[in-house]
């Protein structure tokens, strides 16, 4: 369990972190490319800026997270859980987002160019 962790630019590219809780960590500037995070607990935790580039974040728990900035270009989150997330100018370009739940999520100034959005929840989004 990682919960709370504080992982500020920590390099974690191609990690294996799938079905960890890291429920309210700090991963300010990580780069996570390639890594593994499926099934992963994110709530509430603080990902702003992280390089989340062909990550692999089938179907995560990052509710209520904050995701600013992020680099999530070419990342799988297929059914991700990203209810009142802060994806305000997230890079999300080519991104799986199958079924995804983006409930409240604030998607201002988000990029979502050729993002496959099949069946996701885009409900009461800024």
């Amino acid at each position: 369990v990682l919960m709370s962790t504080i992982l500020e630019q920590a390099t974690l590219s191609q990690a294996n972190l799938a079905g960890a809780n890291l429920s309210e960590a700090e991963l300010y500037n990580a780069n996570l490319t390639e890594a593994d995070l499926s099934y992963t607990m994110l709530r509430r935790a603080s990902l702003v800026n992280a390089n989340l580039s062909r990550a692999h974040m089938h179907q995560i728990n990052a509710n209520g997270a904050e995701l600013y900035g992020i680099n999530g270009s070419y990342a799988e989150l297929h059914r991700a859980q990203l209810q009142r997330c802060d994806l305000r100018q997230a890079n999300l370009t080519h991104a799986d987002l199958t079924e995804a739940i983006l409930t409240k999520a604030n998607l201002n100034r988000a990029t979502l160019t050729g993002a496959n959005s099949r069946a996701a929840v885009f409900k009461q989004v800024n």
